[in-house]
C-alpha cells in the first residue's frame, strides 16, 4: 500500500512538471542508461561554439511549415554543425538569380494545351461579353492610367447607391470586419494611397536606367519573391518602395539591383512573419553586395521614405471589391493575376491601388462573363463606377493581358500552375478565341 502511494505521489510531481518550461525534460528510462543531466551554461556555450542557431519558439508545437518546394529535399534540423548543415540560402542555388541585365525567364514548359482546372474551362467562353469591344474605343497607346474623375453622374450614383446600402449594411456586415469603423478605415486608406503615390515621370531624371531596365528588375523580383513563398501584399509593396525610392533618388545601373533587392527585404520586415535573411539576400544577389551594403541601403531607403512604410497595397481594396462577389475563387485568382500584370507596366504607377483593384475586379468579372458585370455591390464596395473604369480597362488590355507570354514571363509562368488555377492560360485562351471571333 505504501508502495502504491509512493508511485501515485510520483506521477502527480512528474505530471505537475511536464508542462512547466523552467523544469528540464525528464527521460524514460528506457530510452537512457543513465539519469538525465540538466541543461546548464556550459551546455549552452558548447551549443554556440559549434554555430548552432536556436530559431525562436523552437519547442512550440505549431511551428512554420517546411519551405522546401517540389523537387528539393527537406529542411531537417540538426544537433551539430557539419558540412550537411547548409543555410536554407542554399536552396536558391538552381534559380534564376543573377545580376539584373542577364535574368533569365523561368524556364517552364509550355503549357498553352494544358486542361484547365475547376470550372474554367476554354471552349465554354462566351466571347460575346463587352469585354470583346474593347479595341472599339482606340485608346491611344502610351496613356498613363490615374484616378478617374467624378463627374455629375458619378456622384449621383455613388450616392444613390450610398442610400441603398445604408440600410443593408448589417447584412453585409461581420462583428470580424469591425463595419461600423469601415467607413474611416477607407477613407483613411484613400488619403494614404494618394499620399504615397510614386512620381509617374521619375525615369526622365535618371540617367542610366529606362522603363525596359524597371521591367526586367520586377521580373527578377517576382521569380525571389515566389522563390521564398512570400504574400502578396510584400510584392506590392516591394514595387511601391522602389518606385517611391526612385522618384527621390538618382540611382546607377549597378545598384538598381540593390534597390530591388533592399525593398524587397524592407516589405518582408513590414508584411511576413518570418522574413528573408540578410545572408539570404546577398546570396539572392549572387553576392554581388556584401551584407553591410544591404544593411546601409535599408536604412538609407527608410530615410528617402520618409519612414512611411504603410502604403495600402490593392489587395486591401481587392478583399473589400470581394464581398459584392460573395468571394468567388475565380473571380478573385483572375483578379490577382491582372494586378501583378500592372506592376510591370509603368503607365499603371500613377493608378491608385483602389481603382488598380476594382479595374482588375471588373475584367475578371467580365473574362468569365458574369451575368452583370457591375452591380451596385461593386459600385458601393470599391467607389468606382462603370463608367470611370472602363477606359482603363481597354490601356489595361492592349498594355498588359496581350502577348502576356513575352511581356511578364514570370508572372505568366507563376499563374499557369494548377496553384493558381492556371488562370494565365486561360485568359490567354480568352483573348486569343475573342480576336479570332472578331
Amino acid at each position: 500500500m505504501t508502495s502504491h502511494v509512493r508511485r501515485s505521489n510520483s506521477l502527480r510531481a512528474t505530471r505537475g512538471l511536464e508542462n512547466n518550461e523552467n523544469v528540464p525534460v525528464v527521460k524514460s528510462h528506457a530510452n537512457t542508461a543513465g539519469p538525465a543531466k540538466a541543461i546548464g551554461a556550459k551546455a549552452t556555450a558548447n551549443v554556440l561554439k559549434q554555430g548552432a542557431k536556436r530559431p525562436a519558439l523552437s519547442d512550440v508545437s505549431n511551428r512554420a511549415p517546411s519551405t522546401a518546394t517540389h523537387g528539393t529535399k527537406p529542411v531537417v534540423p540538426v544537433t551539430k554543425r557539419s558540412s550537411l548543415a547548409r543555410p536554407i540560402r542554399r536552396e536558391l542555388s538552381h534559380s534564376a538569380i543573377s545580376t539584373i541585365p542577364e535574368v533569365p525567364v523561368l524556364d517552364v514548359e509550355v503549357l498553352a494545351d494544358a486542361e484547365l482546372e475547376g470550372d474554367m474551362e476554354v471552349d465554354d467562353l462566351n466571347v460575346a461579353s463587352p469585354i470583346s469591344e474593347l479595341h472599339a474605343h482606340h485608346i491611344p497607346q502610351g496613356v498613363p492610367v490615374t484616378e478617374p474623375s467624378y463627374t455629375k453622374g458619378d456622384k449621383l450614383e455613388l450616392q444613390r447607391v450610398a442610400d441603398e446600402f445604408v440600410d443593408e449594411w448589417d447584412e453585409w456586415g461581420d462583428i470580424s470586419m469591425v463595419q461600423e469603423y469601415a467607413d474611416d478605415i477607407f477613407t483613411y486608406m484613400h488619403e494614404l494611397e494618394n499620399k504615397l503615390m510614386p512620381n509617374p515621370n521619375y525615369m526622365q531624371y535618371q540617367n542610366d536606367l529606362e522603363w525596359k531596365m524597371r521591367g526586367i528588375l520586377i521580373d527578377w523580383l517576382v521569380q525571389v519573391h515566389a522563390r521564398f513563398h512570400l504574400l502578396p501584399e510584400t510584392l506590392f509593396l516591394t514595387i511601391n518602395y522602389i518606385d517611391r525610392f526612385l522618384s527621390a533618388k538618382t540611382v546607377s545601373l549597378q545598384k538598381l539591383q540593390l534597390v530591388g533587392a533592399t525593398a524587397l527585404f524592407l516589405a518582408s520586415k513590414y508584411e511576413e512573419i518570418q522574413c528573408p535573411s540578410v545572408a539570404e539576400i546577398v546570396y539572392m544577389v549572387d553576392n554581388g553586395y556584401a551584407a553591410d551594403e544591404v544593411l546601409k541601403a535599408e536604412r538609407f531607403m527608410v530615410g528617402m521614405l520618409d519612414f512611411e512604410l504603410g502604403w495600402p497595397g490593392p489587395m486591401s481594396f481587392l478583399r473589400r471589391i470581394s464581398k459584392a462577389d460573395d468571394y468567388d475563387i475565380d473571380t478573385r485568382t483572375i483578379a490577382k493575376y491582372i494586378l501583378e500584370t500592372m506592376l510591370m507596366s509603368h503607365l499603371f504607377i500613377a493608378c491608385p491601388p483602389s481603382f488598380a483593384a476594382a479595374i482588375a475586379d471588373y475584367v475578371s468579372r467580365a473574362i468569365l462573363n458574369k451575368e452583370e458585370i457591375w452591380t451596385d455591390a461593386h459600385v458601393y464596395f470599391s467607389t468606382y463606377t462603370e463608367a470611370q473604369i472602363k477606359p482603363a480597362v481597354d490601356i489595361l488590355i492592349l498594355e498588359c493581358l496581350d502577348n502576356g507570354r513575352e511581356k511578364h514571363g514570370a508572372i505568366f509562368d507563376k499563374y499557369s500552375d494548377k496553384k493558381h488555377k492556371k488562370v494565365s492560360l486561360f485568359v490567354e485562351a480568352y483573348l486569343n478565341k475573342r480576336v479570332r471571333m472578331s
